[in-house]
């Protein structure tokens, strides 16, 4: 089971949020479910401006990780977009997954990549939260423009 965490100063929740959206980019697909746990974490111990957003919406953490158990690692990270959340999700040829996602009254979306549909949508959850920074790898792999840049 997941514990939970303590909330965190809101800079050191965005100082852990950008590392775990690199982590995301950086990822295989053999650790999206540490990357699920660790999102889980993460939104459990936002910011109290954040938290009652964030975490009023989340599972609670024996669902994300019997979605874990069964591998439908999918279901898992759609679960921690709050019901307000925009997203769009897509999975090129050659595995790539590329992930939008737009909170709510934005008008952007923050666009990242992962080696499985999951992690591209966590790291598309992360870059939201923080207001679209991307990493240099993100933006080389996208090819494209940088996050904040609406999409469609």
């Amino acid at each position: 089971m997941i514990d939970s965490p303590n909330l965190m100063t809101p800079s050191g929740w965005r100082a852990h949020l950008r590392a775990f959206a690199a982590e995301c980019d950086a990822s295989a697909a053999e650790e999206q479910g540490d990357r699920i746990r660790e999102a889980w974490l993460l939104m459990a111990a936002a910011p109290a401006i954040l938290h009652g957003s964030l975490a009023g919406n989340l599972p609670p953490s024996d669902a994300i990780e019997a979605m874990i158990e069964a591998e439908a690692f999918e279901s898992a990270a759609l679960s921690l977009i709050a019901p307000d959340m925009g997203f769009l999700l897509s999975r090129g040829g050659n595995g790539l997954a590329i992930a939008s996602v737009v909170l709510p009254g934005g008008e952007e979306d923050h666009t990242s990549s992962g080696a499985s549909p999951a992690l591209a949508l966590l790291g598309a959850l992360a870059l939201a939260l923080l207001g679209g920074e991307q990493t240099a790898a993100q933006r080389d792999r996208l090819g494209g423009p940088a996050a904040g840049v609406r999409l469609n």
